[in-house]
């Protein structure tokens, strides 16, 4: 009897699991029906199938509908469809490239038209400097005419004062002219008297050249740059008369130190004082007054009697 209960309760237990088991398999079931994604992919593989049948359905009326010559026609039309696309296709890379090409010379256009553009605006400032400056030449021409006329009245007036000094020079030629026959044939003029013989020191022969490189023996003094010979030689005079009376002044000093400085009024304003600075021999000391004043006196006198003798040659 116990084994009967054991057995009993075996199956009841049994009995009982699958019941479990059969209660939760209906209710996955469940959750998979109410699933929304097993309810798509129920729907999804419903469609499938329809579109299977809807495929077979059509491959089976195109078996119907097209023969096997119909079929090598369709293909070949195939064919020619497909080169035809192909062509198309290369047209299409053409024209492609070609519109590139066109894009990439629109913009090379636009910016040949900017640059132009800039060119112009350029231009036209430059067009209106130009003008400004053309209005300025102008003017500037207008001055210079003006400057031009103006001179050719300065160049008539200069040549009236030019040969109006030219009269004074002819005219001051001929006083100094007239002077030196005066003064070459009076005898006080041939030798300084009372005056102490460290004086009379002689001069050499380096001094007497550069004596006669540095002066004019011409009584008109023609040759401007140089020291006119007559006033030369009445400088040395009246320095004589000035300083030399005594024995004060020391014979080595330089003759220049007096005869150039122009506060001592020895030149005539036509002698300049620069022409006598650079002209005076340096190395004519006091010690020469005597020697030089007559070595000058003599070559004048010779130089005026040279001259007359010449004169009356062509006069005969």
């Amino acid at each position: 009897m116990a084994l009967k209960m054991s057995e009993n309760l075996t199956m009841t237990e049994t009995d009982n699991f699958s019941l479990l088991y059969q209660n939760f398999e209906n209710q996955f079931m469940e959750l998979l029906r109410m699933n929304p994604f097993t309810l798509f992919l129920q729907k999804q593989a419903m469609e499938i199938d329809r579109l299977n049948k809807q495929l077979r359905d059509m491959e089976f009326k195109f078996e119907s509908c097209i023969n096997y010559t119909d079929l090598e026609q369709l293909k070949s039309k195939i064919g020619e469809i497909e080169i035809d696309f192909q062509r198309k296709q290369k047209e299409s890379e053409s024209l492609k490239s070609e519109v590139r090409y066109l894009k990439q010379e629109n913009k090379d256009l636009k910016n040949q038209i900017s640059r132009m553009t800039k060119d112009l605006n350029h231009l036209q400032t430059s067009a209106k400097e130009f003008d400004e400056v053309k209005e300025r030449v102008v003017e500037i021409e207008t001055q210079v005419q003006q400057n031009v006329e103006d001179n050719i009245a300065i160049e008539i007036r200069v040549n009236k004062l030019e040969r109006a000094q030219l009269i004074r020079d002819v005219a001051s030629a001929k006083n100094e002219k007239i002077k030196l026959r005066q003064y070459s044939g009076d005898s006080k003029f041939k030798k300084i008297s009372q005056i102490h013989e460290k004086y009379k020191s002689p001069l050499t022969s380096e001094l007497r050249e550069r004596i006669l490189k540095s002066i004019d023996l011409d009584p008109s003094y023609t040759q401007k740059n140089l020291l006119p010979a007559y006033n030369f030689f009445h400088a040395l005079k009246q320095f004589s008369d000035r300083f030399l009376q005594g024995e004060d002044l020391n014979e080595s000093s330089s003759l220049a130190t007096y005869l150039c400085d122009p506060t001592l009024n020895f030149w005539p304003e036509i002698v300049s004082e620069k022409l006598v600075k650079n002209l005076f021999p340096d190395s004519l000391m006091v010690k020469h007054t005597f020697a030089a004043y007559d070595f000058i006196i003599e070559q004048a006198s010779k130089y005026h009697e040279f001259a007359e003798n010449n004169k009356k040659i062509l006069e005969s």
